[in-house]
């Protein structure tokens, strides 16, 4: 194998250049599949999330729901 190699140095950017086509298409195929995410919970609607997003200053904590107590 060692022999094939150092006669053909080509062989090596051939292998060098199908890593790469695999690795693009591999990155590809997981992007697509993280875009799918949305579709496969119906295409939209609510999440199960309802609070709102509150957009805080710096040092300020989100409200703590605590349950009321009525004497």
């Amino acid at each position: 194998m060692h022999d094939y190699i150092f006669n053909n140095p080509m062989y090596l950017l051939f292998l060098l250049v199908n890593v790469v086509v695999i690795y693009k298409v591999i990155q590809l195929s997981l992007r697509e599949d993280q875009d799918d995410d949305d579709e496969e919970n119906g295409g939209g609607g609510i999440s199960g999330n309802d609070d709102p997003d509150l957009d805080l200053p710096p040092g300020v904590a989100p409200p703590i729901h605590t349950p009321s107590v009525e004497g």
